[in-house]
């Protein structure tokens, strides 16, 4: 269920709230004046049923449901029997490792909301709600413990906070109520619904769970997709939890590309690089449709056979899409500012390395094809050669600064998001054996 979160005494909120969400929470606690006439008529108005959190003092009014801190006299627990009572336990500054002395209070739901400071405390927060025998409602407050918002019915928690609008939100990460119905299709989930998620650093940016989620519904597959932020460090950590946790499969960005495939048990593509993971028989799998996607784009555009291709970076994007154009024809110029690693992918793929400084040189030798594989505008774009294709493997925004810069010198341009969507087809052949 979706609870809508009302901060002021606005009745026209009300109304919203009635249309939108499956309980309303009247936080009485943010209220400026709060008498017991206006909590009356909101609560009057209010035609599902209703929270009150701060609101102790107008029990009178009869809510549905009290929000008691933990930390309240052990009385109060007791003055509210007849009304349900959700005890809550709220951490701002950091994830404490046993959470289940919340039970020591006697409450018909309970909610822990501790403060998310990676992406394995999101998943021992998941893991925590999903194997409790009592409802629980298990919160990580900031950007980085959205999923727990997102992912509340799959781990079996009764219902998500969230606000009506963007202005309303009163906690770190909380998703409107339309994003959560309609993005992530909050009400069709359950306990059965497969998990995916991109993971890596950052992620924000990208537009995957727009795609992934729409692409779920079109196809009537009982999943949900979620971004997850994921350094190197938390990986070896990260993946045996998301185990538990019930995820099934990852799309992997940078900078995990690499680091991942030590941390599967087979490799189905062997170009140094992993971009797609599905968990199968207790066995992890891993792919790389990066190249190909990039590379089925180009080729819209031009074949890239006996082609100069340079390739901007030297990292695992690199990896994918140098390894598919080299299997389809192109020659290969590598520049990174690391120029032992573009020598070292050079070497690998059989083309030519050159520091990234050292552009211009290579702009004067001549490409035909330059696809920059690099988060960031690595070279001046006064550089670019005249007429010539370039891709950004960046999909948000679609139109770079890299290919605005090469639509001014006459170039044909192929958008990364080109290159997300058919790599994303790919992956569905992997996750759900779909052929695109």
């Amino acid at each position: 269920m979706l609870c809508a979160v009302i901060t002021d005494d606005n009745l026209k909120k009300i109304e919203e709230a009635n249309q939108l969400a499956d309980l309303i929470e009247l936080r009485i606690d943010l209220f400026k004046k709060p008498t017991l006439k206006k909590i009356q008529k909101l609560r009057q108005a209010c035609r599902v049923p209703v929270i009150f959190k701060g609101g102790e003092r107008f029990l009178s009014c009869q809510p549905d449901y009290v929000d008691l801190p933990y930390e309240s006299d052990p009385a109060l627990f007791e003055k509210c029997r007849g009304i349900k009572r959700i005890c809550s336990f709220h951490e701002c500054e950091k994830a404490p490792e046993k959470l289940d002395f919340i039970f020591n209070r006697p409450a018909e739901i309970y909610k822990v909301a501790t403060m998310a400071r990676s992406s394995i405390d999101v998943l021992k927060m998941l893991l925590f709600v999903k194997e409790q025998k009592k409802p629980v409602i298990g919160i990580c407050m900031g950007e980085l413990g959205t999923a727990t918002r997102i992912l509340a019915p799959v781990v079996g928690s009764p219902f998500t906070y969230a606000p009506i609008d963007k202005s309303e939100q009163c906690a770190p990460g909380q998703l409107t109520l339309q994003e959560l119905a309609q993005t992530y299709r909050y009400r069709e989930l359950d306990r059965e619904t497969e998990l995916y998620a991109l993971i890596g650093n950052p992620v924000h940016k990208s537009p995957s769970h727009l795609v992934h989620n729409i692409a779920f519904g079109e196809f009537g597959l009982n999943a949900v997709y979620v971004k997850m932020q994921v350094t190197p460090e938390e990986l070896p950590a990260f993946l045996p939890l998301a185990r538990k946790v019930g995820f099934r499969g990852f799309s992997v960005t940078m900078p995990l590309k690499e680091q991942v495939i030590p941390l599967l048990n087979k490799i189905h593509d062997d170009v140094g690089a992993i971009n797609t993971v599905l968990f199968k028989r207790k066995k992890g799998h891993g792919w790389n449709t990066d190249g190909r996607g990039a590379l089925d784009a180009i080729e819209r555009v031009e074949n890239v056979r006996g082609k100069r291709m340079v390739l901007l970076g030297a990292g695992g994007v690199a990896k994918g899409i140098g390894g598919e154009a080299k299997k389809r024809g192109a020659q290969l110029i590598i520049l990174n500012r690391n120029l032992s690693r573009a020598r070292d992918l050079a070497e690998e793929l059989g083309g030519e390395a050159a520091n990234m400084a050292d552009f211009p040189v290579v702009a004067e030798q001549g490409y035909d094809i330059l696809v920059n594989c690099t988060p960031t505008l690595p070279i001046d774009p006064d550089d670019l050669l005249e007429n010539r294709l370039v891709m950004d493997v960046i999909s948000n925004p679609r139109e770079t600064p890299l290919l605005f810069a090469a639509k001014e010198k006459g170039c044909r341009t192929v958008s990364g998001y080109k290159m997300f969507i058919l790599q994303a087809v790919e992956q569905y052949e992997h996750w759900f054996n779909i052929q695109g």
